[in-house]
């Protein structure tokens, strides 16, 4: 197993795979920012077997597993050295797709990871149906807000199904103005990270504090989310499968599910 030292270097490997033209599966969807804040913190790596590359993220409690391969079948049959070499404690796989990739599904299904969630993605087209905001209730975050929203996050979040960013990825988007947040005093109770990409919205985190849930705190955030994506034309984010109280509210604002889930996986 060898350490990723840079975002470049996840390109040449990938584009060795792709080059050998005989075929392409993955779950890996490299994003430079965050590779690159991966390789500064020494807790990325790479091991490859023939015609498959296994990228490893590790973090405190458990290892993030991507692969590239030419197929399924060589996916099968090097995942099988893969674990008996470099077997770690928590291995986590995101397997991303339609009803395509439920066989790759199976694959490490068979292999001992148990699944632990699914996700799915639901879009809107067209404008936000909310245009105005609600004055005095929602705010950008500060730099001084960073380290309340990540006690959030490590008290709250799902760290296995739920990609908890790192300070580094808080500061970038405190600095683009991508982060609303709700205050009780001095105390952030609820918080929306959103991100904008020529005409889509992305929304990426939406959080409000249990104690604060019937406060209209979340509804506010989202009001204000939407109005600062009021001339783009599709919106999007993930959402577990099993929060049906989420999906019947976010089929309120118009959107619906797509045929886009995201399998997560656990070895342990």
């Amino acid at each position: 197993m060898k350490r990723v030292t840079s975002f470049e270097e996840v390109q040449s490997l990938v584009s060795e795979i792709r080059g050998l033209k005989m075929g392409f599966v993955t779950n890996f969807f490299p994003d430079p920012f965050k590779v690159s804040l991966w390789c500064k913190h020494d807790s990325f790596f790479h091991v490859c077997y023939g015609n498959t590359i296994f990228f490893l993220r590790k973090r405190s409690r458990l290892v993030n597993l991507y692969y590239c391969a030419t197929g399924e079948g060589v996916l099968k049959d090097n995942l099988s050295t893969f674990l008996k070499e470099h077997d770690q404690p928590f291995l986590v796989v995101d397997i991303v797709g339609g009803d395509s990739v439920l066989s790759c599904k199976q694959l490490f299904v068979d292999k001992g990871f148990e699944e632990h969630t699914t996700l799915v993605r639901m879009s809107r087209v067209g404008g936000p149906s909310v245009h105005e905001r609600v004055p005095g209730v929602v705010s950008e975050a500060t730099d001084q807000d960073i380290s309340s929203i990540l006690d959030l996050y490590h008290q709250y979040f799902d760290p296995y199904s739920e990609q908890i960013p790192l300070q580094e990825e808080l500061v970038q988007w405190v600095s683009s103005k991508s982060i609303l947040v709700s205050r009780v005093g001095e105390k952030v109770v609820g918080f929306l990270i959103y991100e904008l990409i020529g005409v889509t919205l992305y929304l990426r985190y939406w959080f409000v504090h249990p104690d604060y849930r019937d406060c209209k705190i979340g509804a506010s955030l989202f009001r204000e989310f939407f109005y600062r994506g009021k001339m783009t034309k599709r919106q999007l984010f993930w959402v577990i499968t099993s929060n049906e109280n989420a999906i019947k509210r976010y089929m309120h604002y118009g959107f619906s599910q797509e045929k886009m889930f995201d399998h997560v996986l656990i070895r342990k």
